[in-house]
């Protein structure tokens, strides 16, 4: 699925012109343990294409699923929710059945888009693309355009 603009310039860099930032900050949460990844995982992939975010960082599940189930509980918008699978605390695909669980204790009806970002190429990952558990997932390896053109999908409501 390619929904962003790219193209290579004349001196062979890689330039996006995706889709105007809304007026509002989108949210969007990040898990991983390690803070050189999620240092260059924003730097890379969020900050130069959304430009307008509120983004907040966890190095551990627990953290993570605390303040996601105080934010469903005061129903509190998050646009995106980006998580490694191996990390301290409440990991992978228990932290996912958490969320989804809060989230049908809900009032309001919302559902957290999920992206899991991995080293882990498994195919029982896969698995919970195919029941609807999370949107995608990519293997830390996979091409930043994939990732940002999803991450632009989910934002901006194309997929």
């Amino acid at each position: 699925m390619a929904l962003s603009k790219w193209f290579i310039s004349q001196a062979g860099k890689l330039i996006y012109t995706g889709a105007a930032d809304p007026s509002f900050p989108f949210r969007i949460l990040i898990l991983d343990d390690h803070k050189l990844f999620r240092k260059a995982f924003t730097d890379y992939c969020i900050r130069p294409f959304f430009k307008n975010v509120d983004l907040i960082e966890f190095e551990n599940g627990d953290e993570a699923c605390d303040f996601i189930k105080n934010e469903i509980y005061h129903n509190n918008r998050i646009d995106l929710f980006i998580t490694d699978i191996n990390h301290p605390g409440l990991r992978g695909q228990e932290l996912v059945k958490s969320i989804r669980f809060y989230e049908g204790l809900s009032v309001k009806t919302l559902r957290i888009p999920i992206i899991m970002l991995t080293m882990v190429a498994e195919g029982r990952y896969s698995e919970l693309v195919a029941n609807k558990m999370i949107e995608r997932y990519f293997t830390k390896v996979a091409e930043p355009e994939d990732i940002i053109d999803c991450m632009e999908g989910i934002l901006y409501n194309n997929i």
